[in-house]
């Protein structure tokens, strides 16, 4: 028998080292004024000492894990993940039987100390115990949440919800990117594939005024060679009229107003905005001869990833929020599935792009050739076998997780 059969500890890795020792399986577990106290049964039977950091008899092991051990572990885990997931499954296994022990150790504890009882109280503090526990296997399954699944490790129903939209997108050559927020898994397909993009260009104009810190009440006048069609927002100004930069990345993305667009990209100018977006790492930003240019879907995804991060920079971010909300030829919307988009669309050509802000967010983007007509139904298709294909992927990692 190993004589140190008191351990305590401050730090919640050593404490979870020792759950996993086999070692450590038959001791038991407290909490308390922030340590977490292991004792083996001999010790609750023959001493009548609290096991604590001031104890100082020879069987008992204080420890505290130094910040070196600390950046080891830490570095362990980070090469380790998936190795580390067998021991995670174990420290879990010990948690749930150390909890269903509580109450009859409790019990057991007291009669082996008779009239000195009062003094180990080992579980006098059981619900702080039980809190400590629970933010601890929820910590855990949080953790495995956000490491996600591998392929190999999907159930027959993923692998099959995987498959119908791979189909669906091959056959059909439709340029795809799906980018889970939580942990990064990915489905791809054609992705790097550049084609013309029409209005996808204006939620990069959007980004820039943004991100830039640009004042958005400046304003521009209205001139008669900034007038072009599908210009629902502009109509309301007439030839003369000065506009604010807020006003126009408005009708930009809620309307997707070219005269709008227009008067952006002169504001801003090609190179500026086509060095932005080279500098967050897209490939094909305004490349062609018009101002519109074209795009791929990893490039949107970029461009997604952007959006997100500065809806909550400041006021002129939730506003882009709001104004991607809309309804106007949104493809990635079904039943009451919303997302917040940008669509593009010029002869044969639809596209739609989006983020899905429900539990477990993710991005996705949908470049066709099938037309202005045709196109948005086969946007929708992909939307919703997307959607299918995510939440079945969680209800699986879900399930995962608690079984681990």
């Amino acid at each position: 028998m190993d004589n140190k059969d008191c351990i305590v500890t401050r730090d919640i890795k050593e404490a979870a080292r020792i759950h996993s020792d086999p070692k450590y399986v038959n001791w038991k577990y407290e909490y308390v004024n922030g340590e977490y106290r292991f004792y083996s049964l001999d010790y609750i039977r023959n001493n009548k000492k609290v096991c604590n950091s001031n104890l100082t008899s020879s069987n008992f092991l204080y420890t505290n894990i130094s910040n070196d051990y600390s950046n080891i572990l830490t570095e362990d885990i980070n090469r380790q993940k998936k190795s580390n997931r067998s021991v995670i499954r174990r420290i879990l296994k010990v948690c749930v039987i150390v909890l269903t022990f509580f109450f009859f150790t409790f019990y057991n504890t007291r009669s082996y100390s008779g009239s000195d009882d009062k003094n180990i109280s080992v579980f006098e503090n059981i619900e702080d115990s039980d809190e400590i526990s629970k933010s601890i296997l929820e910590g855990w399954y949080s953790e495995c949440m956000s490491e996600g699944l591998a392929d190999e490790e999907f159930n027959e129903i993923t692998k099959n919800k995987k498959e119908k939209l791979l189909n669906y997108i091959k056959d059909n050559d439709i340029k795809y990117y799906y980018f889970d927020l939580t942990n990064n898994y990915e489905i791809k397909n054609n992705e790097n594939d550049s084609v013309y993009g029409a209005s996808l260009i204006k939620l990069v104009v959007a980004l820039y005024l943004i991100d830039n810190d640009i004042d958005l009440s400046q304003t521009i006048k209205y001139e008669s060679r900034y007038v072009k069609s599908f210009s629902k927002g502009m109509k309301k100004h007439k030839i003369g009229a000065d506009v604010t930069l807020g006003e126009l990345m408005k009708y930009s993305i809620k309307y997707s107003d070219n005269s709008a667009h227009i008067m952006l990209i002169d504001f801003i100018g090609k190179q500026k905005l086509k060095d932005y977006g080279k500098s967050l790492g897209a490939r094909v930003t305004l490349e062609g001869i018009d101002s519109f240019g074209n795009q791929t879907a990893s490039d949107m995804i970029i461009y997604l990833k952007r959006a997100i991060k500065l809806f909550y920079k400041n006021e002129s971010g939730e506003m882009l929020k709001q104004y991607m909300f809309n309804n106007d030829k949104n493809a990635l919307n079904f039943d009451k599935v919303k997302f917040a988009h940008k669509y593009g669309s010029h002869s044969v050509y639809f596209h739609d792009v989006g983020i899905y802000m429900g539990d477990y967010p993710y991005l996705i983007a949908v470049l066709t050739t099938k037309g202005e007509v045709s196109g948005p139904s086969y946007v929708t298709e992909v939307s919703r076998l997307t959607y299918d294909f995510h939440k079945e992927y969680y209800n699986n990692l879900s399930t995962y997780c608690m079984n681990k």
